[in-house]
């Protein structure tokens, strides 16, 4: 049996939750005999350098438009997955705006995530995946989050934080990411630590579904996966599953909400 990889794509606004989400499913699944880890892309890996115009002018940089990302690279990059090939990926160094000398080497896996506000934007890409992932939060809740990280890990002041918010980060969520929730085959609430417990249900149907999969796809994932999700009725396992898995049609999206 020829043996497929699994391609997730995972997005959503910024500071959702779906690096957590992300993670949690990292943890969660481990692939093939010897418990290979799974191979995560994250899509901040293919942002442009900045030209030396930009560079002088960088408060005017639109670091949350798909113009600024390159996403011939990411699609180059996922077909030599498609193939199962290893690949490099940019090491992106958030203070120069500059990618570093040394790539990042990125082993092919089984399963295979994408992880990104823009993951679900490009069509060629979104036609790889086999499971779409929609995190979605209270947009409050995200400006809170990101207030706080930006702050603490890149020492940027709330002024500035908020300017940035309102003239690029907001208008791009509203134009270019939170479309893209209809091409979900899964909704997932909140997803951040504190939070995580509120929506373990939906982590788990995930987990199954995959680990399902990957031994669809002929890969022995050992002793990690359990055919049985503890909590949930078999009957609402299945539907969901069902729901979760059914192919995407052009006049309906199936989505399901999970909260």
């Amino acid at each position: 049996m020829e043996r497929k990889a699994i391609f997730v794509g995972i997005a959503g606004g910024t500071a959702s939750g779906k690096t957590t989400v992300t993670e949690e499913i990292f943890k969660s699944v481990r692939v093939g005999s010897d418990n290979e880890e799974c191979c995560m892309i994250p899509f901040d890996s293919f942002y442009n350098e900045c030209t030396d115009a930009q560079l002088a002018d960088i408060k005017n940089v639109n670091f949350d438009h798909p113009e600024i990302f390159d996403f011939a690279l990411l699609r180059q990059t996922l077909n030599k997955l498609k193939m199962g090939q290893d690949v490099e990926i940019p090491d992106y160094d958030y203070t120069t705006c500059k990618r570093k000398a040394k790539p990042i080497l990125k082993k092919w896996s089984p399963l295979i995530i994408l992880e990104g506000i823009f993951a679900l934007l490009d069509r060629e890409i979104n036609s790889m995946f086999d499971f779409k992932i929609f995190v979605i939060t209270d947009d409050d809740v995200r400006l809170a989050r990101r207030i706080q990280r930006d702050i603490i890990e890149r020492g940027r002041s709330i002024e500035g934080v908020l300017k940035s918010y309102h003239r690029f980060v907001k208008p791009a969520h509203i134009e270019f990411v939170r479309p893209t929730m209809k091409y979900a085959d899964l909704i997932v609430p909140r997803g951040r630590p504190a939070d995580s417990a509120r929506n373990k249900i939906a982590i788990d149907l995930i987990v199954q579904s995959l680990e399902s999969k990957l031994i669809q796809n002929g890969f022995d994932i050992g002793s990690k996966h359990n055919t049985q999700l503890i909590g949930i009725g078999r009957e609402t396992h299945g539907q969901a599953l069902h729901a979760l898995t059914l192919p995407e049609t052009s006049e309906q999206v199936k989505i399901m909400i999970l909260k």
